[in-house]
């Protein structure tokens, strides 16, 4: 159910006029609680995660670790090594 919430808040933000717009702020607290128990499920170390409206950056952060048992945290200017996985995107 959040996760439908969620997807319909984001999608209304992306899709409305700029002056109709819902607030960011609001969309983005309920997005991030969302975000980081889904890299938690899905078993990921760390992710990066922006979000671009038009031609600008609105949003952007990072969510848990660079590696593994590491410390140091993502944040929006890590570097991801994505090898052959860039061919599908």
């Amino acid at each position: 159910m959040k996760q439908t919430i969620v997807s319909a808040a984001l999608a209304l933000f992306l899709l409305c006029p700029a002056q109709a717009r819902p607030d960011l702020d609001s969309i983005i607290e309920k997005f991030e609680p969302y975000a980081e128990k889904s890299r938690q499920e899905w078993g990921t170390p760390g992710m990066a995660i922006c979000l671009v409206v038009g031609d600008q950056m609105v949003y952007s952060k990072g969510f848990g670790v660079r590696e593994l048992g590491g410390k140091d945290p993502v944040t929006p200017e890590t570097v991801f090594q994505v090898g052959s996985i860039s061919k599908s995107f």
